[in-house]
């Protein structure tokens, strides 16, 4: 489908091969091309110009979307890891506490209370 539209519009393209380009040599070069009378006479810097305005508050939002994006998904990651790290030092913690209290329990058979259960 794209295929088809761009095959439409590259004879127009071709026609005109850099209209901004060369209307603004024309023009005089930039500052020349901006000024109040040349700029209202060109149609090919007026447009440029305008298109640029209006397309500028959504190329804006794209672009704070994308880095927002990569930055949470940076922030994300750090997280996570840091996560990963206070639970391995949470269990090695418990480890170790698990290790001093097995070292310190009498070895062989226990009786709890009265019950008859032994450990």
């Amino acid at each position: 489908m794209f295929r088809v539209a761009f095959g439409r519009l590259a004879p127009a393209a071709a026609a005109h091969p850099a209209g901004v380009v060369q209307s603004l040599k024309t023009a005089g070069g930039f500052k020349a091309a901006f000024r109040e009378s040349t700029f209202w006479s060109s149609p090919a810097v007026m447009g440029t110009t305008f298109l640029a305005v209006l397309s500028l508050p959504f190329i804006y939002r794209a672009g704070s979307a994308v880095y927002w994006t990569k930055e949470l998904r940076k922030l994300n990651a750090r997280e996570v890891i840091n996560d990963r790290f206070n639970w391995l030092h949470t269990e090695m913690l418990d480890d170790e506490v698990t290790k001093q209290c097995a070292k310190q329990t009498p070895k062989g058979l226990q009786r709890i209370g009265n019950t008859g259960v032994v450990v």
